[in-house]
């Protein structure tokens, strides 16, 4: 009987033992886990954001790098069609001015349109079905009316207020495409035309150096 009460004693001594090691154990990891205290989702307080931005996401301020040149986005317009959306972008190097399209056409990867402003090509009326510039002819492939949201200085563009029942325009759109990559936009803001000629570009034939 004796026996049998020191057997059951060390049965219950060593129960205690494997609990109370267990604990500690769970208490280690946990500690190393929590080392603070806190935890930090990635980027959050950090100077590493959690999704790098592109060419769709160009603002005001950012650089655009082409052929070894600098192009500084002075203004940005952000067009939105039915949950459609693309932006324009007036860039300037300091000597010359172009106009960045980015995600103009739907579906697939965002589509670059490298345009300059042509205030030599009139549009009166209705835009037709072809163009012709410079000796080539453009044919009309797609067109649409957009809202659109004007930021910076975007040259013949006026801004809109940031809120409002004037923090949004009208803009009606017709896109064009000839031989190669030639491509041309015409745009109707209020009773006024204008008309970007240029060529098509694959997102990594630029950079784009963010700003901020």
């Amino acid at each position: 009987m004796f026996t049998g009460l020191i057997i059951a004693l060390l049965a219950v001594v060593g129960a205690g033992v494997v609990v109370w090691g267990g604990m500690n154990v769970l208490a280690s990891r946990s500690d190393r886990a929590l080392p603070d205290g806190d935890t930090k989702l990635l980027g959050a307080g950090s100077d590493t954001p959690l999704l790098e931005r592109t060419v769709r996401d160009v603002r005001v301020g950012d650089v655009i790098q082409r052929d070894g040149a600098d192009w500084v986005v002075e203004g940005v317009v952000q067009y939105d069609e039915d949950g459609h959306r693309w932006r324009g972008a007036r860039l300037d190097d300091g000597a010359r001015e172009r106009w960045m399209l980015v995600g103009l056409d739907r579906g697939g990867a965002a589509t670059v349109r490298w345009l300059v402003e042509r205030e030599d090509v009139q549009i009166t009326g209705y835009p037709p079905e072809a163009l012709a510039v410079d000796g080539a002819t453009f044919r009309q492939n797609t067109r649409g009316t957009a809202t659109a949201r004007v930021m910076g200085d975007a040259g013949s563009l006026e801004p809109t207020a940031p809120e409002g029942p004037d923090s949004v325009t009208r803009c009606r759109w017709w896109s064009y495409s000839a031989a190669g990559s030639a491509t041309l936009v015409v745009e109707q803001w209020g009773d006024a035309y204008r008309v970007l000629h240029g060529e098509r570009l694959r997102p990594d034939d630029i950079e784009l150096m963010p700003g901020s």
